[in-house]
């Protein structure tokens, strides 16, 4: 109810047909340190919405490699590299962190974000009623 996975046929679909999507996929794309992993090119794989006005779209300490099996799927099918996540919402306190490094504050305009590699552990700081954001998967397939 507070997230809504967009698997990578629906963010495909989604890029063309919601206004602005398609800048914030290829804006995360160029906040990339690097294009390839592994000697591959690295793409969108997926995302999720979260209303994290909702705690249970609160994360505690996590790492987004746990997104590499498909939804229903046993074995890995991708390699989730960097992940980007970006304030939709306009206003509200909201913030991240990544573990051994300060929190990361939101600024109040939507389109603000922060791109980490996948690997690392973080978690949602705090986030205000009203706070939505878009988290961007990026890697290559298996």
């Amino acid at each position: 109810r507070h997230t809504l996975l967009l698997s990578h046929d629906v963010l495909d679909r989604a890029r063309g047909a919601l206004p602005g999507l398609d800048a914030l996929v290829d804006g995360g794309l160029r906040q990339l340190p690097e294009s390839e992993a592994d000697g591959r090119e690295i793409v969108p794989l997926h995302a999720h919405i979260l209303d994290q006005g909702s705690r249970t779209a609160r994360f505690a300490d996590h790492q987004d490699t746990e997104e590499e099996v498909a939804v229903g799927a046993r074995a890995p099918d991708r390699r989730v590299v960097y992940t980007v996540v970006i304030a939709l919402s306009d206003g509200g306190d909201t913030a991240m962190r990544v573990l051994g490094c300060e929190p990361v504050a939101y600024a109040a305009a939507p389109g603000t974000g922060v791109c980490f590699r996948s690997e690392l552990w973080h978690r949602t700081e705090r986030a205000s009623a009203g706070t939505v954001k878009l988290a961007l998967f990026f890697g290559r397939w298996l």
